[in-house]
């Protein structure tokens, strides 16, 4: 089995005033009429504009994001075009990074007055903050997949586009010199301190993807280190967004009403709840800026923050790139519980196509030839697609062993014979293997599963080694996975894989 990898082209870019010129203008009246995006055929395509005093639209109709250029790039504006609802109130960093301790803005305008709400003739009057990464440039693209994926179609029920269309708007920053002076006497005195060169050479990229048809936007940064030096890009934040909040109340709550976005990113884990999966990389935090809210313990979350727990801990070597997992942002034009899960369940599709593939299964309970065999020609019979022998069947792909690999291709060829696929169950985390292997948690926490290997541990690498291994081997189709990664931390700096705890749940 081949690996697959990303390669990132920088291309050439026009200046910031030039391309401006060239972008059509932005004009409100005609893309809110109200149509409903879900019933409706539309031709809502993404698209960059201009407004007539210079700020950038990335919008489809449906919705749209506006970014000021000068005296630095920020998000100033996010709207749900139709109703004319307003989902920003103050203005943030683009993003942060804290590469080798020292903590630096990405983008970003200082001076609002209040922040439970931003007016347009504010904008022109707010600075960047001159210990900040400075907008270059910026181009349109369009949409890449983020991984090779081939569609089955025989189980598909309707032939969904892979990438979703749309666009992808990526900003370039760079750290300008007096920049570079002001933060180069802000470091702790230590052997990692950044060197001028290091700090010269970094080019971070803020994308943003928005979607054809649909009221989604995604955001990822990159960190390009073009300097003769390694960095470490100790921590990230992706997305700062002070977003307006829904309810205020005085005394404190428990359970808010959030601010009506669903929030997706593909560095989740942990659970089976929305809420346990998305506290591992995204947060609504309360706005230690927002001085002026109701509530009066000033607790009220409505900042989302998207961040790691903890590192990720990462060093980028001299002409390398780091990017950060993606977030999208889904804007809801309704609480109805009803809409909002027909709404999420159309992002999903368009974002992970293969969701919609609905094979007809078997789980069978031994793996024995002829249990297996029984199973396929059953299925085959009456219009079932996949057999999986499952939990505590006896299937093993940990067995090595030459007699259990050519079992298993022999079962594979008959059933694809029959026409029909075929794999197993393979536990991962909830098991120990010794104290070795096993994740060191911090003191008095516990494996969120009981119990789970560290899969940055010998064993852990040996485990993926033996999966595509045996796959490759075999001709098997189904992975039944149980435990996928539940998140743990892990202290040991023992494991071949991560370094210690800042990087271990990242790696």
């Amino acid at each position: 089995m081949k690996l697959r990898y990303l390669i990132f082209f920088i291309m050439p870019v026009a200046a910031l005033a030039q391309v401006q010129k060239e972008l059509p203008l932005f004009e409100k009246s005609k893309v809110t009429e109200y149509r409903d995006w879900l019933v409706d055929s539309l031709d809502a395509k993404a698209q960059l504009y201009e407004t007539a005093n210079g700020k950038l639209v990335f919008s489809n109709g449906l919705v749209s994001r506006i970014f000021a250029t000068k005296p630095n790039g920020a998000t100033i504006s996010l709207d749900l075009l139709p109703k004319d609802e307003s989902f920003l109130r103050s203005v943030r960093p683009e993003a942060e990074l804290t590469i080798n301790g020292l903590t630096i803005p990405v983008g970003g305008l200082t001076g609002q007055p209040i922040h439970n709400y931003l007016l347009p003739e504010w904008i022109d009057k707010m600075k960047a903050d001159p210990a900040s990464f400075q907008l270059k440039d910026y181009r349109v693209e369009q949409i890449k997949a983020r991984f090779p994926w081939k569609k089955r179609a025989e189980w598909m029920p309707r032939d969904l586009p892979w990438p979703a269309p749309g666009k992808e708007l990526i900003f370039t920053y760079r750290l300008g010199e007096a920049a570079i002076q002001l933060l180069l006497p802000n470091q702790k005195k230590s052997p990692d301190f950044l060197t001028p060169d290091q700090l010269r050479n970094l080019i971070v990229s803020v994308h943003y993807e928005l979607y054809d048809n649909l009221p989604l936007f995604c955001k990822w940064v990159s960190v390009e280190n073009k300097s003769a030096g390694a960095i470490r890009l100790d921590r990230f934040k992706s997305e700062i967004l002070a977003a307006t909040e829904p309810e205020s109340e005085v005394d404190g709550k428990k359970n808010w009403v959030l601010p009506n976005l669903t929030i997706l990113t593909d560095y989740s884990f942990g659970g089976m709840s929305e809420e346990q999966i998305l506290e591992t990389s995204a947060t609504w935090k309360a706005d230690p800026l927002y001085l002026t809210q109701v509530n009066y313990e000033r607790t009220m979350p409505c900042l989302l923050e998207v961040a790691p727990q903890k590192g990720p801990a990462q060093v980028v070597e001299p002409g390398s790139v780091f990017t950060t997992y993606r977030t999208w942002e889904l804007i809801h034009d309704s609480r109805d519980p009803e809409r909002r899960g027909l709404e999420e369940r159309h992002t999903l599709r368009a974002l992970a196509p293969w969701v919609t593939e609905n094979p007809i299964l078997m789980h069978v309970r031994k793996a024995d030839n002829e249990a297996v065999k029984k199973a396929v020609d059953q299925c085959a019979e009456v219009g079932f697609q996949m057999v999986i022998m499952t939990f505590g069947s006896g299937f093993n792909l940990e067995d090595e062993s030459e007699a259990n690999l050519n079992r298993m291709k022999m079962l594979a060829d008959y059933a694809h014979g029959k026409g029909i696929a075929l794999g197993g169950y393979s536990l991962l985390a909830s098991r120990t293997i010794n104290q070795k292997e096993d994740v060191v948690m911090p003191e008095g926490q516990k494996p969120r599963f009981g119990n789970s290997p560290c899969l940055d541990s010998e064993w852990g690498i040996a485990y993926f080694e033996k999966l595509y291994d045996f796959y490759s081997k075999t001709g098997l189709d189904v992975l039944e996975h149980d435990g996928n990664y539940p998140g743990d931390f892990c202290l040991s700096t023992l494991h071949p894989g991560h370094r210690g705890v800042d990087d271990s749940q990242w790696t």
